[in-house]
């Protein structure tokens, strides 16, 4: 599906944003915790998954998708209405924390460990 505003493709459950989406984004930003629990169970199983395909370990998705949606409530407040929409802001997080937590998991050697030169 493209989006109508430039063009670019959308991840279909992106694209599909669900009746009254915008007012419940509208609610959680205001402090809504019900609002914000909606938009949860909506992106639970979409932001798992992706965080799934990135992850180390199950055990490892399902802590980064938990802090995604800390982080998102955390942020609700400054999420723009006018932006690209939810899903994509959400999903932004969650690449950040994937990001984040590849580079922590690349191995490492100590400087002492290192070979002199010659």
């Amino acid at each position: 599906m493209l989006d109508q505003r430039d063009g670019r493709r959308l991840a279909p459950f992106v694209a599909a944003t669900i009746p009254g989406e915008l007012d419940t984004v509208a609610l959680a930003a205001a402090g809504d915790t019900e609002a914000f629990a909606a938009l949860y169970e909506r992106y639970l199983g979409p932001v798992y998954r992706f965080m799934a395909a990135r992850a180390g370990s199950p055990e490892e998705a399902a802590d980064l998708t938990q802090q995604v949606f800390l982080n998102a409530f955390r942020a609700i407040g400054r999420y723009r209405a006018g932006s690209p929409g939810f899903a994509p802001w959400l999903f932004r997080i969650a690449r950040n924390l994937s990001t984040d937590a590849s580079r922590r998991r690349r191995p490492t050697l100590p400087i002492d460990d290192l070979p002199t030169a010659r």
